[in-house]
């Protein structure tokens, strides 16, 4: 083999290893990364090499491989190294799409309680696969194929019979159920809170009940008690002494009445004149003080011949009747 021809020959060599290595580094073969594994029921439409791995909306790594599997699929995923360190080892895996009919990510979800990062080749088993709109559709066709056409047609002709000529209708119950609910949202919050104390008042309310069914079993027996002691006679003699009481006043009504009506001004003097009637008990108090105190008893009676009272004289000795005056005791009350 002459020169030439090893220097062809090496070329071609090296144009074949070049073009490994390129193919090699589009398909991610030489990125350095922490591969996991992750088990879901299906892969899901649109998944393929190559789709994103999010935790928190934030991209950790790609997804490298898509095997079916006789239970479902698995997923080859590769984790950036500088990013493998925040994804928790017990995290879970949904197979989510980022439009009805978009390509499908893989979402990363972290548990309340994080644990320690993520190994190589850990496996996440479990995943949840969004709906897809295929499989909406099969269930809809599994729907369709058990409904007879005939009464299915039946049940559409009911229904369009019945929004014939009630356009107007729905469109105003529309506008009144908006308006409705305009005005329900801002009480939702406060409902919200409502709800949130709502168990500690139904606790209590449960912890109550017995002693409520205690007191109705109490009533019970205490209702059969005066059932059993005749109320009802007692009851009936009760209305035979209101009815009796009844016509006697009746006839005594208007006598009353007018006995009331004159002992008004006998009741009015003494009560203008009610405040003396203290006054004149605590004077026979204090005189019978005054007489206690002296050793013998008896009254003591002491005469004496003193200069004559003035003359009568007109007008200055006329009584003085003053406005406003009533009865008085003369600074009787508090002495002692």
């Amino acid at each position: 083999m002459n020169r030439h021809t090893a220097l062809g020959a090496a070329f071609v060599v090296a144009l074949l290893a070049a073009s490994a290595l390129v193919a090699a580094q589009f398909e991610g073969a030489l990125d350095r990364v922490v591969p996991i594994t992750v088990r879901a029921s299906r892969a899901g439409l649109l998944m393929d090499r190559g789709a994103e791995v999010k935790v928190l909306g934030v991209t950790v790594g790609t997804v490298r491989t898509v095997a079916p599997t006789a239970d479902g699929a698995e997923l080859g995923v590769g984790l950036f190294p500088s990013m493998a360190d925040k994804v928790p080892a017990d995290v879970t895996a949904q197979v989510v799409p980022l439009t009805i009919f978009g390509a499908k990510y893989v979402e990363l979800v972290r548990p309340a309680a994080p644990s320690p990062p993520i190994r190589a080749g850990a496996v996440i088993g479990g995943s949840r696969v969004a709906v897809e709109i295929n499989e909406t559709f099969e269930h809809l066709l599994g729907q369709l194929n058990a409904i007879e056409p005939s009464r299915f047609d039946l049940a559409l002709s009911a229904v369009a019979d019945a929004l014939q000529g009630n356009g107007d209708r729905l469109g105003r119950l529309a506008v009144d159920l908006d308006g409705y609910l305009g005005k329900i949202n801002p009480s939702l919050p406060a409902l919200a809170d409502d709800l949130a104390k709502a168990p500690p008042v139904l606790d209590t309310y449960a912890a109550v009940t017995p002693d409520v069914i205690r007191i109705g079993d109490n009533l019970g027996a205490t209702g059969d008690t005066l059932a059993a002691t005749q109320l009802g006679t007692f009851l009936l003699s009760l209305t035979k002494f209101g009815n009796q009481s009844a016509e006697f006043l009746g006839h005594i009504d208007q006598p009353l009445a007018d006995a009331l009506q004159i002992s008004r001004p006998t009741a009015g003097l003494l009560a203008d004149y009610s405040t003396m009637f203290p006054c004149l008990f605590q004077g026979l108090d204090l005189n019978r003080q005054l007489l206690s105190r002296d050793q013998d008893s008896g009254l003591h009676v002491d005469v004496a011949v003193g200069p004559g009272a003035r003359p009568y004289r007109y007008p200055q000795d006329l009584p003085q009747i003053q406005p406003g005056t009533g009865p008085s005791c003369h600074g009787m009350v508090g002495r002692r």
